[in-house]
This record gives C-alpha cells, sequence and structure tokens, in this order.
C-alpha cells in the first residue's frame, strides 16, 4: 500500500512540475521581427555605455544601458562596445545582448571587458533588434 501511495504523489508532483513549466514557457511573444536597418532602429532604440572601470577583481568592465524608445517589447538587442585607446585607435570589440526590455523603458547592463592594458574609451552601436510581434 505504501508503495502505491508513494508512487501516485511522484507521479502528482511530476504533473504539478509539468504544468508549471507549461505555464511559465507560455509567457512572452510568440512571433518576433528582426530590425537589422541602421537607419530604422534609433526609432526604436538608443543605447548609451561609459568607459571602462575596473572591478574589484582587476577585469575591466563597461557599463551601460539601452532605451527602448517604442511601444513594443525588444526581446534582444544586439551591441557592439568598440573599445579605443587614448590616441583614437580601435582596440578591443565587445558583442553583447541585452533581452527584455519593456516598452518605452530602460535596461542597464555591465559588460565583462577582460584585462585591458591601459585606458580605453567605449562607444556603442546597436546592430540589431529583436522586437515581440
Amino acid at each position: 500500500m505504501r508503495k502505491v501511495i508513494t508512487a501516485l504523489i511522484v507521479v502528482a508532483l511530476l504533473a504539478a512540475v509539468t504544468i508549471v513549466a507549461l505555464l511559465f514557457s507560455s509567457r512572452g511573444p510568440t512571433s518576433t521581427q528582426v530590425i537589422k536597418d541602421a537607419k530604422t532602429i534609433p526609432k526604436s532604440a538608443m543605447a548609451f555605455v561609459r568607459n571602462p572601470y575596473k572591478d574589484d577583481y582587476g577585469m575591466s568592465r563597461v557599463s551601460g544601458y539601452v532605451q527602448n524608445r517604442s511601444g513594443t517589447k525588444i526581446v534582444n538587442a544586439r551591441l557592439d562596445i568598440q573599445l579605443s585607446d587614448s590616441a583614437g585607435n580601435k582596440k578591443e570589440l565587445i558583442k553583447y545582448q541585452v533581452k527584455d526590455i519593456r516598452p518605452y523603458s530602460r535596461k542597464s547592463f555591465d559588460a565583462n571587458a577582460g584585462p585591458l592594458g591601459g585606458a580605453r574609451r567605449a562607444d556603442v552601436k546597436i546592430v540589431e533588434i529583436e522586437v515581440a510581434k
């Protein structure tokens, strides 16, 4: 009898976990549109970065934000963060993604730039956004 009760409890728990997983996975947009056009992206989103700083472990980090300027959720924004030395020579390129930016809101990020030799200046460009339809 105990084995039957234990088996029923296990089945009930598995069913509950499956239902919860299905409920949470169904949230969000079912279809998206990818925008790569450099003239269209600024109408929907803009990005800002600060110059790199060192964290407690000696690694360089670049912080900033992506601003959603539209009434549609941005599912994913792909960024190119270009680091240049003090003479303006391009050095490192960081590719970063910021996900789930609500309409008319701003989402901050903090990207790991690794160990850098010398001071760097950061510039950011949004290369692609994926918006909910």
